[in-house]
């Protein structure tokens, strides 16, 4: 059984039962609270579950590195196939993702570096779209304004 009161002076006290080999007790007392940690390590310690980071985050780290390099903006700047370097836009996404393995076995990620260059693309993708600079939505854009594409394969103008 719990129970809590309340004293004149608002401080908070609490009562509640230990069971032990010996039989049960009842142990009332204030309650004192816990305070926060101090410093980022006991902060960290703290935590209930690790930090780590999504592959999407780290792909996001090397893209970050890259995105002034002239070769690896090439890659990814053609919106449809006759704009690519490789010839299709699978294929140069599939050479962005070489050009991110290698800056990462160069960094020591192994994490990143192993990776099979299709999920390198596939966390790529969700990359750009974090910065609204996907292939689909740099496509429908005209002058920096959005405009919906047309669904179902529909190309047709008809009303």
């Amino acid at each position: 059984m719990m129970r809590s009161y309340l004293s004149e002076s608002f401080t908070r006290r609490s009562c509640f039962v230990i069971s032990s080999e010996h039989g049960a007790r009842r142990k009332c007392g204030k309650m004192s609270s816990v305070p926060v940690p101090r410093s980022r390590e006991a902060m960290i310690a703290q935590r209930r579950v690790p930090i780590e980071r999504t592959l999407n985050d780290r792909v996001e780290q090397y893209h970050l590195q890259l995105c002034e390099n002239a070769e690896y903006q090439a890659f990814l700047d053609a919106t449809s196939d006759e704009d690519t370097v490789e010839g299709s836009q699978a294929a140069d996404n599939l050479e962005a993702a070489s050009m991110i393995r290698k800056a990462a076995l160069d960094a020591g990620d192994t994490i990143v570096g192993r990776k099979k260059k299709v999920t390198i693309v596939i966390a790529l993708n969700v990359v750009l779209r974090r910065y609204r600079i996907s292939r689909k939505e740099r496509r429908s854009r005209i002058g920096g304004e959005s405009y919906p594409t047309p669904s179902n394969g529909d190309n047709s103008n008809e009303e």
